[in-house]
């Protein structure tokens, strides 16, 4: 008797049918659809189809080595099918889920953490953390500006991610500013203290680097992971009640954020981009604040729908 040993042209051909088989194809698409017991299920139907089809051939060593094999490949396969749809399963139970909320183009938007802390977002940002902050600590991740009222808890500490920095609470109210236009993370303290550090250096050398922050204060990250500590102007919260305000800011990065409060992509020509603006516009539309721009920087405008463009 001869016991066929080639491999099937078919990469299905040798997978159990039935529950088993689904569990085999769930774990390597990684979206499990069958219970514990279906599985025990599964494996007893495998046991005794491996049996019924695998006879022990007698008085052919060769054939039934091969038998043998083949029936130890079975069972190799089969248990590594399952613990990769085990492991699919667990890692599915134990990733956190994430809570965000993003704030449109044009808009403000506010909203209460599960610790009963609150996050303003500037337009344009996000923000997102775990669900009910589960875990030692209670972790945002920011993208853009943000202005956070912390309820603190000296046991469990409100730490602000934001590219390369670490903003942790010590009982207070602040900005982060991470927007893609500046250089630098920037943390301003309205209230209170903040701890201020990079994310990128070892742990060590972070905790040596950090900078505390007061009321009043504003922190700038550089690219070397150290903290400038500098006069925080109060025009920087001012939008918090609905005004631009800008104290001498370069003006591609006051442009950036008109663009962001008005919903409308604003293009500046280089030689215009460094000069420094200060200007406060209070719910002003539109085509005013752009003639108001266009008198501040000595910039001719056109505008095209949402486009807008600025040239000496």
């Amino acid at each position: 008797m001869t016991i066929d040993s080639t491999s099937s042209t078919s990469p299905d051909a040798d997978l159990p049918s039935g529950a088993f088989g689904e569990a085999v194809r769930a774990a390597a698409s990684g979206s499990p659809t069958v219970s514990a017991l279906e599985t025990e299920q599964a494996w007893h139907r495998l046991r005794e189809r491996i049996d019924r089809e695998m006879p022990v051939v007698v008085g052919s060593i060769s054939s039934a080595t091969s038998t043998s094999r083949r029936r130890t490949e079975w069972w190799r396969f089969a248990a590594a099918a399952l613990l990769a749809f085990g492991a699919a399963g667990a890692w599915r139970r134990l990733a956190p889920t994430r809570d965000a909320v993003s704030a449109p183009l044009g808009q403000r938007v506010a909203v209460t953490l599960p610790d009963g802390s609150s996050i303003t977002l500037a337009a344009g940002s996000s923000a997102s953390w775990i669900r009910g902050f589960r875990g030692a600590q209670r972790e945002v991740t920011l993208d853009g500006e943000a202005y956070f009222e912390v309820v603190h808890d000296g046991m469990k500490p409100f730490l602000v991610r934001s590219r390369d920095g670490i903003a942790q609470d010590v009982g207070t109210r602040f900005i982060v500013r991470a927007w893609p236009e500046l250089p630098q993370v920037e943390v301003l303290v309205q209230e209170g203290v903040v701890a201020f550090t990079d994310s990128t250096s070892a742990r060590t050398t972070a905790v040596e680097r950090r900078v505390q922050l007061h009321a009043g204060q504003r922190g700038q990250l550089d690219r070397d992971g150290l903290v400038t500590v500098m006069t925080a102007d109060s025009a920087a919260f001012s939008w918090l009640t609905g005004t631009l305000a800008f104290a001498d800011m370069p003006a591609h990065e006051a442009l950036a954020v008109i663009g962001r409060w008005y919903g409308v992509a604003i293009t500046v020509h280089p030689a215009l981009a460094q000069r420094r603006l200060t200007a406060r516009f209070v719910s002003q539309p539109l085509p005013q604040l752009l003639d108001a721009l266009a008198l501040a920087l000595g910039a001719s405008v056109e505008r095209r729908g949402t486009q807008i463009t600025l040239t000496p």
